[in-house]
């Protein structure tokens, strides 16, 4: 920009329209719903720049364990981090509760909450922990195919980060629920920083044989988060007293509405870390080490920048979806979601696919190359699986539990199974990507047949339209690259700049006039 320009006096202009911008745009496209988009605009800008800070810093991380241990130690890694996140489950189900709970609830109420859903976290925690050392020889079989000594002890370690990470998604729930984003975006960060200041040291102990440096290496990022997120909690007087209360400690209103969501999203939880521990395995299994490598780079790749996405959005759209009590605002702002993300989406996804065989060499190693026959799969299935994600909080929202577990019930099954055809049956990963597709197509549609029913939501020309020509690039770019090992500058800046230029299109020519007319004028002035 500067080279272009010979002057910063863009950025400049940039900065100071930049919140008249987004209120007149918005304003334009929305009407009287100007305030709100605006909200969520800027929630989204808080919390997608720290997920922005913490995309780069692990990929930092994973480009220098890449280098270091190679597909078998990412493969490694992998196992070791989702066998934590499985075990962990007992006390993912809350999440989503505690948010909506300390969202909607005030005073007395919210301390009380606060209190019952803290103890039910801790023993959560601990009988995570409990199964792990009870269970440990039969868990190392499951995961890892063996029950040797050292790896067993490998398994019983994985207690400490498990009852670290219960503590930690506690705290930040907290955080989210009382709308301190920017202070919950700050938080985030640390982890990943931690973890990239030990990467080094780490992969030297793996490389010797201490597979128990990574767990070592979680356990000290999700320590950091704790101390931070209660820092901030005590400083602000969020946290009730935990252990004194005129009710007692755990109050049954509190906990029956905790277990109305929770216990749904508790059994989500576990089938879907599950399935993803149990997918991982089966490729582990069958290709070694080596193989989970090249799926953990795949999955990642496209979860990545789907969750920095989706955690920009979710720390400002779920509560405030739970704060609105009229089926038309609730409906308007899941449109205003789902354009948004649109907008964003179709840019983003694109670029991904044009430049992915760069991604892979530069954030990786060349020996990762044979990764991008699953990525391409995997980024035309993000695409819908953003708008099947804003879709499915409109029935946690609305406590449509029973809803929401068989569908993500049909969804991880599903997956499993035509995974396992896929690896065992077909000898093929690309059928893992396929799955991945179809699946995600067919929650989409489901999502969307229940809020035009329940909320009431219209299927417009300005929702319905961009996001159909979005789909219809994604897939036109992805079968252009579809077989690129290598990244084609000239092409994958024309995608780019077409992609943005379509985006851009969506806006009226008053607005597009308006956005110009600005930046000129600040640019002479």
């Amino acid at each position: 920009m500067h080279v272009v320009f010979g002057t910063g006096r863009f950025y400049e202009a940039a900065a100071e329209l930049c919140p008249q911008f987004i209120s007149e745009w918005f304003c334009n496209n929305l009407g009287n719903c100007v305030a709100k988009m605006r909200s969520l605009f800027i929630a989204v800008l808080k919390t997608g720049s720290g997920a922005v800070v913490n995309l780069l810093l692990g990929v930092v991380s994973i480009k220098i364990m890449a280098v270091m241990l190679g597909p078998s130690g990412t493969g490694l890694f992998s196992l070791i981090r989702q066998a934590i996140t499985t075990l962990s489950s007992l006390g993912f189900g809350g999440q989503t509760a505690l948010v909506q709970g300390a969202a909607n609830k005030q005073g007395k109420r919210r301390d009380s909450y606060l209190r019952t859903t803290f103890w039910l976290f801790a023993g959560g925690g601990l009988l995570s922990a409990m199964l792990i050392e009870l269970f440990a020889p039969r868990l190392c079989t499951l995961v890892f195919g063996s029950a040797d000594a050292r790896t067993i002890q490998l398994i019983r370690l994985f207690a400490l980060p498990v009852i670290l990470l219960h503590a930690h998604i506690y705290l930040k729930s907290v955080i989210n629920g009382c709308r301190a984003i920017g202070r919950l975006a700050l938080v985030e960060i640390l982890g990943p920083l931690i973890t990239l200041l030990a990467t080094y040291p780490v992969c030297v102990f793996v490389g010797e044989g201490y597979a128990l440096a990574f767990v070592w290496m979680l356990s000290a990022a999700y320590a950091v988060m704790i101390i931070a997120s209660g820092l901030i909690l005590y400083k602000n007087g969020w946290i009730p007293s935990l252990f004194m209360g005129a009710e007692g400690l755990v109050q049954s209103a509190d906990f029956h509405y905790f277990i109305s969501i929770a216990g749904i999203t508790f059994l989500t939880g576990m089938i879907s870390s599950g399935t993803l521990l149990a997918v991982r395995t089966m490729v582990a299994r069958d290709g070694g080490l080596h193989q989970a490598g090249l799926f953990d780079l795949a999955w990642s790749l496209s979860g990545s920048y789907v969750m920095l996405l989706l955690s920009s959005f979710g720390t400002y759209y779920t509560p405030t979806l739970s704060q609105a009590v009229d089926s038309t605002e609730r409906a308007a702002l899941v449109r205003r979601v789902i354009r948004l993300s649109t907008m964003l989406m179709i840019p983003m996804i694109v670029t991904m696919i044009v430049i992915k065989p760069l991604l892979v060499k530069a954030l990786y190693s060349n020996e990762y190359i044979a990764s991008l026959e699953l990525v391409r799969w995997m980024l035309i299935g993000d695409y819908l699986k953003i708008t099947s994600w804003v879709l499915a909080t409109a029935v946690v929202v609305n406590l449509d539990m029973k809803i929401y577990f068989w569908t993500e019930t049909f969804w991880y099954v599903g997956f499993l199974a035509l995974s396992a055809l896929a690896i065992f049956y077909f000898r093929d990963l690309q059928g893992i990507g396929v799955a991945f597709i179809g699946l995600y197509a067919a929650l989409v549609y489901y999502y969307l047949q229940y809020v035009r029913r329940v909320y009431k939501m219209k299927l417009s020309s300005d929702l319905l339209i961009p996001w159909l020509i979005g789909l219809a690039t994604v897939l036109i770019a992805s079968i252009q690259n579809w077989y690129s090992t290598a990244a084609d500058w000239f092409s994958s800046l024309l995608w780019i700049a077409g992609s943005t230029t379509l985006t851009l299109m969506f806006l009226k020519q008053s607005e597009r006039r308006m956005i110009w007319d600005k930046i000129w004028f600040k640019l002479r002035n």
